[in-house]
């Protein structure tokens, strides 16, 4: 091509006459493969032209994206699927590519709706004038149910304990709102909507159109070992299977000494429900926030006195569900030393840590 001027040197440059190519995928990249589940809905993508390297080397030149279709010119593009089951184009075919009207550069958007699990390919069928590029194939579209997940990162609960639980999909609850149902495969982990009520082996949840998330609910501990696996079903959702660990709890005092003057009068110490390690018998560091006592496990914890005629303790001091940390009113009595200890309760573990508060009174 020459271009000249009046008073200007003419100039010139060479254009290279290559083949162009048609591709799916975005309007400005081409996509090979995207991954999309049975209620993604539709999706759009975008049917673009592109310039190959050469007329050898027909690998698509995209080192400034592609290029606008020719003005005054309009292309018919079909695109073929080799599974209409898994899904199809929604917009009508064959769709249009028009030059100096289509925008951005050549773009024209399509929708398809993804139908079953499975996958297929749409394959642009280049129009006259146009060839396959190397390399390009087509976009793969695979099309899976979506998941559930149950939420908090917590896969083990203490015996006589109960955790807070919750749901998240992967994909927004469909219209009319969706029911997640939960089963318990061990009858020692029970499943509740509600931490004041005592669980059974199958709850259903309900999520509200459009939302992803759903709960709580709360899993309760009956045993100090073993392991529960927790189905999790929804129409149109991929099954969920979480399996949980059973490991065992104690009781202890939150401090392990306490000084206090005699003319102080009753003062109040706290006793915490805890989670243990299966393997050391150690607080469960995993725990993170430490669960509570379960619906139904009303406890009558007897505490051991080394010498009562330094200070009294409730004995049995009561602990009633849904708490894991309770107070206790210690009564000072004399100068002198005594040493109150937690007898663990049926279904509670001695841990390997010391338990007991030294009350010096003086």
């Amino acid at each position: 091509i020459t271009f000249s001027a009046p008073r200007f040197a003419t100039g010139s440059f060479d254009v290279m006459l290559v083949p162009s190519t048609v591709t799916l995928g975005t309007q400005t990249q081409v996509l090979n493969n995207i991954s999309l589940t049975t209620l993604s809905g539709n999706r759009t993508f975008a049917a673009v032209t592109w310039p190959l390297i050469s007329n050898t080397d027909l690998r698509i030149y995209n080192n400034f994206g592609p290029l606008e279709l020719r003005g005054g010119l309009s292309l018919p593009i079909a695109i073929s699927n080799s599974d209409p089951a898994v899904g199809g184009v929604t917009t009508p075919l064959p769709i249009q590519v028009t030059g100096g009207v289509t925008s951005p550069l050549g773009a024209s958007l399509f929708t398809f709706l993804p139908a079953t699990a499975g996958t297929t390919v749409l394959t642009p069928v280049q129009p006259p004038g146009f060839v396959n590029s190397t390399g390009y194939t087509g976009l793969t579209v695979t099309v899976t149910a979506p998941t559930i997940s149950i939420a908090n990162n917590r896969r083990r609960i203490g015996s006589q304990l109960q955790r807070q639980m919750s749901i998240s999909l992967q994909t927004p609850a469909p219209s009319g709102g969706l029911t997640v149902t939960l089963t318990s495969g061990n009858p020692n982990l029970l499943l509740s909507t509600s931490n004041s009520t005592i669980g059974s082996n199958s709850i259903a949840v309900s999520i509200p159109q459009g939302s992803q998330f759903g709960g709580p609910f709360y899993i309760q501990g009956l045993a100090s070992s073993g392991q529960a696996t927790v189905v999790a079903t929804a129409p149109g959702y991929q099954t969920r299977n979480e399996v949980f660990e059973l490991v065992p709890s104690a009781i202890e005092f939150a401090g392990r000494s306490i000084n206090r003057a005699l003319s102080g009068g009753v003062f109040t110490q706290y006793v915490n429900i805890l989670q243990l390690d299966p393997a050391t018998l150690n607080v469960d560091t995993d725990s993170f926030l430490q669960p509570s006592l379960r619906p139904g496990s009303s406890l009558g914890l007897v505490i051991n006195n080394s010498n009562p005629g330094v200070a009294t303790v409730p004995s049995p001091a009561i602990l009633n569900p849904p708490g894991n940390s309770f107070s206790l009113a210690i009564t000072p009595l004399a100068a002198g030393t005594t040493v109150l200890t937690p007898v663990q309760p049926i279904g509670f573990t001695t841990p390997s840590s010391d338990t007991a508060l030294t009350v010096n009174v003086n």
